[in-house]
């Protein structure tokens, strides 16, 4: 972990699955884009947040970057851009800590055992606290993304053994990755889940591959609510400002 507020730079650019279904409960207080992409990351100006990134967990950096920048795609599909800054996981983000803003979310990589605490099952690999707008904080449960990709490579070393093919699991940085631009999505507007792709409550077989290869994303109509909503953010922070 680099040192606290330390701006990242990002520019840097249960059990064997059966019918194959992962139980991938992204709760929040609520597609993939495999067809139609919002085109918005072609636009002049987009709106900008900053993501304040707790590593409560103490997952490698490694691994840390890796789904910072997969989180940046998706939004930058979404026509939304973000900066990203390390803070310290001891502190309390948007309270005592630091004054945060309406252009201000924080997301905090959790053990997973912070998730019954937080009222969630054991099937939880994130949550986004309350519902309305102006929220500013949600979670992400890194062992609950360990525990699948472990299950997704057993079942592909099962299939091996049985002379099946079996697309190979996502890396934990994909997965997590994708597990923070779903929880934000929640806080940008979207509050509820949908049938399919990132916003869905449990991922399948067919969403994991799309995270392999880094197309699981917003909907077209989910990318126009996001970037409404990042859009009216930055306007409250510009009047704040004045």
């Amino acid at each position: 972990m680099e040192a606290v507020g330390r701006q990242k730079g990002i520019e840097r650019k249960g059990g064997v699955f059966g019918v194959l279904l992962l139980a991938l409960t992204l709760a929040g207080s609520t597609s993939l884009c495999s067809g139609k992409e919002a085109p918005f990351a072609a636009q002049t100006v987009n709106p900008t947040l900053t993501i304040h990134i707790y590593n409560d967990a103490a997952i490698s950096p490694k691994t840390l970057r890796e789904a910072e920048n997969i989180a940046v795609t998706v939004f930058r599909k979404a026509g939304v851009e973000t900066q990203w800054l390390d803070e310290d996981p001891n502190r309390d983000p948007g309270h005592e800590a630091r004054a945060f803003y309406s252009t201000d979310v924080a997301v905090r990589i959790a053990p997973h055992f912070m998730a019954q605490s937080l009222g969630q099952s054991g099937d939880a690999l994130g949550v986004a606290p309350g519902i309305g707008p102006n929220r500013h904080l949600v979670y992400v449960f890194y062992g609950r993304a360990e525990q699948l990709v472990r299950q997704s490579k057993t079942e592909q070393m099962r299939q091996a053994l049985v002379g099946r093919f079996f697309y190979p699991a996502p890396t934990l940085g994909q997965l997590l990755g994708h597990a923070i631009a779903h929880e934000l999505g929640h806080l940008l507007g979207l509050e509820v889940h949908s049938p399919t792709g990132i916003m869905r409550a449990g991922w399948n077989l067919a969403d994991l591959r799309t995270i392999l290869y880094g197309d699981l994303a917003f909907t077209y109509d989910q990318a126009e609510i996001i970037r409404a909503e990042a859009s009216r953010r930055v306007a409250a922070e510009s009047r704040r400002r004045q």
